[in-house]
Order: structure tokens, then sequence, then C-alpha cells
């Protein structure tokens, strides 16, 4: 696929089915927007779910929430060391 001049195709190391379920949890639902800021921050260094509420002003439950949103979509995480 040749890309449009000025725009940017990104392409993910699972391919296209990860592409659409990444856009979907991400993008197409509510609290897309928290799962960003989770992996962002998780991308970096591992927390647990009480330091990760910590660092993101969040409530413990939103991130446990979060983490068995992405668990049952097939998304691998681990929070804490």
């Amino acid at each position: 696929m040749i890309a449009p001049q000025g725009h940017v195709t990104v392409r993910a190391w699972g391919g296209p089915v990860l592409d659409k379920r990444l856009w979907y949890l991400l993008a197409g639902t509510r609290g897309g927007l928290n799962r960003a800021r989770i992996l962002h921050v998780l991308r970096d260094r591992p927390c647990n779910a009480n330091a990760l509420a910590g660092l993101l002003a969040f409530d413990y439950k939103t991130v446990r929430q979060t983490r068995g949103v992405l668990r049952a979509n097939h998304w691998r995480i681990r929070l804490g060391t």
C-alpha cells in the first residue's frame, strides 16, 4: 500500500489484524484515552496497579478495569515487576 503524500502509514509488528484491534481498543470504545495513557506508561517501565493509578491520577478500579479489558481482547500486559 502506498500512502498519499503528507500522510503516515503506521505498521505494527502484528500486521493489519493487530492494527484493527488496537484501533478498536484505543479509538473505537469508551475509555480508549485511558487505555492509551496506561499503555504509554507501561511501555517505559512496569508498574503495579496502585502505582499506575497514582502516576496517572486514576482511580485504582479504573486501572484494574482497563487491565481486564485489555486481557479480554488478548493483550498480554504485565503490571508490576
